[in-house]
């Protein structure tokens, strides 16, 4: 656990140093797209994640709003609880790609 909000704010900068976005314009434009699908290729681009690590939160109407990633106390990736995990993989999704 980090104390300082400094320490917090440089750990969370090397967190997200690490990772890879997969191509999500390309994957917004496949057909049946699922929320498991974008768990799948976040997981996929990013070695040592499983997608149970992985939640995926859509608006009501099913488009993708945030991806969240679960991590241990060690800053290492963990199971999300079911409360953080999101959508259901079978759950339709939509990615936006802008105007």
């Amino acid at each position: 656990m980090v104390k300082r909000p400094a320490n917090y704010l440089k750990i969370i900068a090397v967190l997200r140093s690490g990772l890879r976005l997969p191509e999500y314009d390309r994957i917004s434009r496949e057909e049946n797209l699922t929320a498991g699908r974008i768990r799948a290729a976040f997981a996929d681009a990013n070695p040592g994640w499983s997608e149970e690590a992985i939640g995926i939160e859509l608006s009501p109407r099913g488009w993708l709003e945030e991806i969240r990633l679960c991590y241990s106390r060690r800053f290492r990736p963990a199971p999300c609880p079911a409360s953080r995990r999101g959508a259901k993989d079978t759950v339709p999704a939509k990615i936006w790609r802008g105007l």
